[in-house]
Formats: structure tokens, C-alpha cells, sequence
């Protein structure tokens, strides 16, 4: 193990002298990953508002509007782009670029949002040329009637005594998240789950209802589509499909985890037109707020607390938030175990914003920790998304004081209970912690001004930008400064965790219940 170690972190230090790779990528914050991101999310929703214009109802299918569902294919599918980042970067550097997406080269998919990151974007009805297309186009769509899709009329519903709740479960993660909700609001609730998932296997076996949705469709949307959104036919085909799936079982409410996902939007879209309500609970939170959480439209968006609606208010002006508290968190008066003493660090990787060198500080910071105080205990907490391979873990080294704690063996209100600070970068786990009195250090990596929400500014947390700073933190906060945050930790905690976990659990139900 202790070879394959060396091994490992030779290559790394080869890899970093190769001067062909990306010079950022040598340091622990990349300068230009944070820029990149923002300008990738503004460029879309210029995007997206330039798609608009292109023609009256743009972007609606059946009376629904799939701008955020383009919005949020978008982001996902770029925002690890490496041949966009290179040219964003080339760009950024004052490069001429060519004009024709071949030749920078990039996606024909990734040259419509360069266009606007890149300031190129020229809206065509300003030229003679444009204004001639445009109603050559609107010509041929009157000749051939596909305003046919705006005449036709969508099923709404028809409501039963006992009309079921349906939960969108993408993964088992948001499964477990929706279950306590689920099984309290409706006596034979439904799960809506993609038919390539596993797992639910073992939810049939148990006698719940599933309702699987196909994940490569082959038919043909309902409706002739608009020029725009022949390139997200797939999109439309979801939209059919939920929205028979909602009339044939005679929905009363739909509920999704998170809302960021297109599948989430795609279901709340055909809810409305169904005349079903639209339930959204919160799950993690992205100190980012990018086009997952923005222009958001369901019947209520649930939130842990005030702060977190304060800060998505401002891209979402048409959503209702409910402050509901956080039915998975049990936020306490005071710490749980005063005498806890453990160093809690929950791991992120694979990340645009998480650089090679970060990745590796981060494991050494791990192995600095168990090493300098040998009597404390060293949770690790693994990122599901981003399991440790053996290597990483011989990084760390085989310590006595190291614990892993993945989620399967151990949850995470026993590992912040044992602890008495813990280390992320960016994970949700951060504010998490605040509800079970442990003090966040906070090893912004990211390029980002500060951590959003500011944790530092409200004198609960310490926020660095190296792992010299995060050393030199440690050992203060362990020196004292902890017992200080935490008597401020009960003035803001209200914030950001408004109930208990059983009331805010009450109050999540009472929601989805509610009939309009």
C-alpha cells in the first residue's frame, strides 16, 4: 500500500512538471474555473432569452414553456466542456478566435453559448438578411398550420376521493430524502423512477407502487415541434409521457427533491398543464445559485430556512418559498457531546472548481491533522459522488486516529456529533454543521470571492484560501477559538434551520396535502 502511495504521488509531481497541461491546473486555486462558471451561467440565460425572441412562443410545446429545461441541459452538459473552457480561456487571454466553431474548435451545442460568453452573439432581425428569414419562416409555418400544437388542448386531471401523491426519485439518495414525506401524506403513494435504476427492484419486492418512466424513448412527440426546440426533441417526448402518466393515474400533487435536475423541471411543467400542484423540497444547497436554481416555477419550493430563500429569491422572482426546516437535519440547542473532539473533513472531487493540486492538499491536510493531534479522532466523510480509490486512501496513510465514514456505515448526524470543527471546501455539510454546534472551516479553493452564505462574516466559521492558512486556523480554532464561535452559533441558527426535524417534517406534509 505504502509503494503504490509513492507511486501515485510521483506521477502527480511528473504530471505536474509536463508543461502541456493546463498551467492552473499546477496550483490550488484555478484562477479562471470560477470565471468561467459564472460566465457559462449568464451566457445561457442570454441564450435562452435570445431563443425567445426568435418567434412568439418561442419555446412553448403544448402550452408549456421549456426554457429552464434548455437552460438546465445546458449547464450540465458544459460546465465540464473541456473544449469550451480551453476556448473561454483562449479567449479571456485576448486570442483572436475563428469565427466558425470547427475551427476553434468546440460543439456546435457549446458555440451557441460562446456566442454570447465571447460577446460574438449578433441578433439576427438587426440585419436585412435576418428580417427576410424570419418571415420566410413564419410564411412556411402558416402554409403548413403547426400552429396546430397551440390549439391543442392538454387533459387536465380528473380527481379521485383518494388521488395519489407521486414522487420523482432519480436516485436512491433522493428516495430516502422524499420517504418520510411520502409515507405521511399519502396512503398509497407512487414513485415516478427512471426505468434503468436497479435499485427499484428492491422497492417492487417490497410491494411499493413504481411508476417506471422510459429513458430512451422512441416515439415521436404529440404536437409538431417549433424551431427551437428541435434540437431538445428528447425533452418534449418526456413531457408527453409525464404528463399521460399524471392523467392516468389521477394525480393529486407531484413532489420532486432538489430541483435542479431537467426531469424536475419537465415534471412540473406537465403538472401545470394537468392541473396538478408542484411541490419542490430542498435536499443540499450550491453556494453557486446557477441555471438549476434559477427561473424556478413550481406550485412551492420548501426550504430549510429564511436564508436560503433570501438568497434564491433574487433569480427566482415568480417562486414561492415555504420555510419549512429540514426534515433530515436536527438542529440543537446545544452540542450533543460537549466533549467531543474530533476534526471532521467531508471530501469533494471531480469538480470543475477542485483542482488536481486542491484534491491533493486536501488528502495531505487529512494526514497533517491525525498526525499533529494524534488523540483526536479524523472522520473522513467520502463525497458518494466521489468514492476514495486506494491510492487516495494510502495518501492519508493507515493511522489509528483516521475513521471513514461512509454514508452507508455511518450517518451524518453521528459523524458531526463526534466532532467538534469540520473541513470542506464547498459541501452543504458546512451549514449542516452549524445545526449540530460544530464550527466550519471553510478551504475556499475555488476562485470564488467568499463561500455563499458568508459563515465567516457572521462569526460562526473561519474561511482560508490555501491549506497554510487551513493549517494555521486549525490549530487556532483547536487553541480556543472554537468554544468562542460556538456561543454565536445559536443566534443565527434560526436562519438557516427554522423547525425541528419533526416539525419541519409536519410542516412539508401539511404542504403537499393542502388542496388548492
Amino acid at each position: 500500500m505504502k509503494n503504490s502511495s509513492v507511486k501515485w504521488f510521483c506521477m502527480i509531481s511528473m504530471r505536474r512538471k509536463n508543461v502541456g497541461d493546463k498551467p492552473a491546473r499546477d496550483e490550488v486555486v484555478d484562477p479562471t474555473a470560477y470565471r468561467f462558471q459564472s460566465a457559462l451561467i449568464e451566457a445561457i440565460e442570454a441564450h435562452v432569452s435570445a431563443l425567445r425572441r426568435t418567434r412568439l412562443r418561442a419555446l412553448q410545446y403544448r402550452g408549456a414553456d421549456f426554457g429552464r429545461v434548455i437552460a438546465i441541459e445546458l449547464y450540465f452538459r458544459l460546465i465540464n466542456d473541456a473544449d469550451l473552457r480551453k476556448a473561454f480561456d483562449r479567449q479571456t487571454a485576448g486570442e483572436a478566435l475563428p469565427d466558425h466553431p470547427d475551427a476553434i474548435p468546440i460543439s456546435t451545442v457549446a458555440n451557441w453559448v460562446f456566442q454570447h460568453m465571447s460577446g460574438r452573439y449578433r441578433n439576427p432581425l438587426t440585419t436585412l438578411s435576418g428580417w427576410k428569414s424570419y418571415i420566410r419562416e413564419r410564411l412556411n409555418e402558416w402554409r403548413t398550420d403547426s400552429r396546430e400544437q397551440y390549439r391543442q388542448q392538454n387533459r387536465h386531471v380528473q380527481r379521485e376521493k383518494e388521488s395519489p401523491v407521486v414522487a420523482l426519485a432519480l436516485s436512491r439518495r433522493f428516495y430516502l430524502h422524499l420517504l418520510p414525506i411520502m409515507q405521511l401524506s399519502s396512503s398509497d403513494p407512487i414513485w415516478l423512477v427512471p426505468d434503468n435504476q436497479p435499485w427499484v427492484d428492491e422497492l417492487v419486492a417490497r410491494g411499493e407502487r413504481v411508476e417506471r418512466f422510459p429513458t430512451a424513448l422512441e416515439i415521436r412527440p404529440q404536437t409538431p415541434i417549433p424551431g427551437p426546440l428541435t434540437n431538445w426533441d428528447t425533452n418534449l417526448w418526456r413531457y408527453d409521457h409525464f404528463l399521460d402518466v399524471l392523467c392516468r393515474l389521477s394525480a393529486a400533487t407531484v413532489v420532486v427533491a432538489e430541483g435542479n435536475n431537467p426531469d424536475d423541471e419537465i415534471l412540473a411543467r406537465a403538472a401545470q398543464s394537468a392541473g396538478v400542484r408542484s411541490i419542490c423540497i430542498q435536499q443540499g444547497w450550491s453556494p453557486v445559485v446557477h441555471n438549476g436554481f434559477r427561473r424556478m416555477r413550481f406550485d412551492m419550493f420548501c426550504v430549510w430556512g429564511e436564508e436560503f430563500a433570501r438568497m434564491l429569491r433574487p433569480f427566482n422572482r415568480r417562486q414561492p418559498f415555504a420555510v419549512t426546516g429540514s426534515h433530515m437535519i436536527a438542529p440543537l440547542e446545544r452540542k450533543a457531546d460537549p466533549v467531543a473532539r474530533g476534526i471532521s473533513v467531508f471530501l469533494q472531487k471531480d469538480s470543475l472548481l477542485i483542482t488536481q493540486a486542491a484534491w491533493i492538499g486536501m488528502l495531505e491536510f487529512v494526514h497533517w491533522c491525525a498526525t499533529t493531534w494524534p488523540d483526536r479522532e479524523i472522520l473522513v466523510r467520502e463525497h458518494p459522488a466521489g468514492p476514495l480509490t486506494a491510492e487516495e486512501i494510502a495518501m492519508i496513510g493507515n493511522l489509528e486516529n483516521v475513521v471513514f465514514c461512509p454514508a452507508r456505515e455511518m450517518p451524518l448526524q453521528e459523524v458531526l456529533d463526534r466532532s467538534e470543527l469540520a473541513v470542506a471546501f464547498f459541501s452543504t455539510t458546512l451549514i449542516e454543521a452549524l445545526g449540530r454546534h460544530v464550527v466550519p472551516l471553510i478551504v475556499n479553493i475555488t476562485g470564488a470571492p467568499r463561500y455563499s452564505p458568508d459563515l465567516e462574516a457572521m462569526g460562526v466559521a473561519v474561511e482560508v484560501c490555501d491549506f497554510d492558512q487551513a493549517k494555521i486556523a486549525t490549530k487556532n480554532l483547536l487553541g480556543g477559538d472554537i468554544s468562542r464561535m460556538r456561543h454565536r452559533i445559536p443566534t443565527i441558527i434560526n436562519r438557516f434551520f427554522a423547525a425541528r426535524r419533526d416539525a419541519a417534517l409536519d410542516n412539508i406534509v401539511r404542504l403537499v396535502k393542502k388542496s388548492d
